[in-house]
């Protein structure tokens, strides 16, 4: 059996595939323009009063932090290595912690999801971890912030939450999600097998789902999910779903996938 995956090609669901026993194929769906000057001008005004710290939600915004901080000087870059860090996903804050050796914080706060990210910010609040505590926010003075490095899709989730609990976010923009060039003579390639209900087509994003149905039915297909945001999203199309990944990674979500063939081997 066949499970496309609708992302670029890695060897950790390969593998999770091939374990299982299911032919893995890859079909990149997005691909990504980068801009960093925004950001760059960002760091080199340092950090304002009442900072609380970065806010990272994809290895993309890793990147385009590493190209934006490559030119500042010594003195421009001192006030951000050892400012608080809260990252969305342990692989973002694995490649955070490679490409950026200058920063040696002890404040890394790191979540699966963006709502369990702002339940951790207010913890950290609570506790006086961040610059600034509760009690400030009765005094007069800037409202205290956070330097939040999004892409042109992110959701609300950060933003709104963070601002009912009295936060700014100032949002920079670090890469603009796009279609990837190859997607629709990749689907033509498949195109017999992704529209049989024999094999299996998991979803990484919204937008992935988006650019698909762009060149591809979803009528008849069987469909997974990376997690409840894609989940929820191709519900909202009226898509089922048979597997969501209880966590978002490869060894999860295959596992989801081969659970549900193993309580319904004829679906």
């Amino acid at each position: 059996m066949r499970l496309y995956f609708f992302k670029s090609e890695s060897q950790d669901y390969q593998d999770a595939a091939l374990h299982l026993d299911y032919e893995p194929i890859f079909i990149p769906v997005l691909d990504e323009q980068y801009t960093h000057d925004k950001l760059q001008r960002a760091l080199e005004l340092g950090p304002r009063t009442r900072f609380c710290g970065l806010v990272l939600t994809s290895q993309r915004s890793v990147t385009t932090l590493v190209n934006a901080w490559r030119p500042l000087s010594k003195d421009q870059r001192a006030p951000w290595c050892r400012v608080p860090l809260f990252v969305v996903g342990e692989k973002t804050a694995a490649a955070l912690r490679e490409a950026w050796p200058d920063w040696h914080g002890d404040n890394l706060t790191v979540a699966d999801r963006a709502s369990d990210l702002v339940d951790n910010i207010i913890f950290a609040t609570m506790n006086g971890k961040l610059a600034w505590d509760m009690a400030d926010k009765a005094e007069k003075g800037p409202t205290p912030y956070f330097l939040f490095l999004a892409g042109d899709k992110r959701r609300d989730v950060l933003p709104s939450r963070l601002a009912d609990l009295g936060f700014d976010m100032e949002e920079v923009q670090t890469y603009a999600t796009v279609c990837h060039p190859a997607l629709q003579q990749r689907v033509n390639e498949h195109r017999d097998a992704l529209t049989s209900p024999e094999h299996w087509i998991a979803f990484f994003s919204p937008s992935g789902v988006d650019y698909a149905r762009n060149f591809l039915s979803l009528d008849h297909a069987k469909i997974a999910a990376i997690g409840p945001t894609t989940a929820a999203h191709l519900k909202q199309l009226g898509y089922p779903v048979l597997a969501v990944a209880a966590r978002p990674d490869a060894a999860h979500l295959v596992q989801a996938i081969a659970a549900h063939d193993h309580a319904s081997p004829d679906s």
